[in-house]
């Protein structure tokens, strides 16, 4: 998503300079906003909000179209400033989520698959001239909502160590909400703790 709204600026309508500008600009604040956001808020409830808001934000911008050129534009850059605290944040959660022994691999496996989206992009708005110019905004809408409700589901990292090994990874509290299966990490953890012992 990150790369649709940096590609697509210049369609945006306006002056295609001004647009380039104020989407570069907006990283600015993202970034200082990043810093607040990964110290007081954590990383779940921000990840999954974020997305949703800026998933449906961009996915309005065929509506706004026949509005208000300048909703469009105010539309895009909110979604440009969400993306980008979201695009930061990921790093540093991806890192907080694996443990030692496969961090690196596991951050090079996500980052490979991100410039994956990078590549498709272009061909998605390729589409959006053959089938309707809506189609891109309501696949990365519909893309975007999915992915913030799936991280609902993710452990929060804020304030726990940085696992070392599998197990320090399963330990992982779910601070904010249940797993899909309606146990926490740790209830899972503990209950096999349990089984364990009891067999010995």
């Amino acid at each position: 998503m990150y790369y649709m709204i940096s590609l697509n600026t210049t369609s945006l309508g306006g002056n295609k300079y001004v647009n380039c500008f104020i989407s570069a600009a907006v990283e600015i604040p993202a970034l200082i906003t990043t810093y607040f956001t990964l110290q007081k808020i954590g990383r779940v409830l921000p990840l999954s909000v974020f997305f949703i808001i800026a998933s449906l934000l961009y996915g309005s911008i065929p509506l706004l179209m026949q509005v208000n050129q300048t909703a469009v534009l105010v539309a895009a850059m909110i979604s440009k400033f969400l993306v980008t605290i979201i695009f930061l944040l990921i790093y540093i959660y991806t890192c907080e989520l694996f443990p030692t022994m496969m961090r690196h691999k596991s951050l090079g496996a996500a980052s490979t698959i991100a410039r994956l989206g990078g590549m498709v992009m272009p061909y998605l708005f390729y589409a959006g001239e053959k089938v309707h110019f809506s189609f891109p905004y309501i696949v990365m809408c519909v893309i975007g909502v999915l992915t913030g409700v799936s991280a609902m589901c993710m452990p929060e990292t804020l304030n726990e160590p940085t696992p070392d090994t599998m197990e320090d990874a399963l330990k992982l509290k779910r601070k904010y909400f249940t797993s899909c299966c309606g146990k926490t990490a740790d209830n899972e953890f503990v209950e096999e703790e349990d089984s364990n012992e009891v067999r010995i």
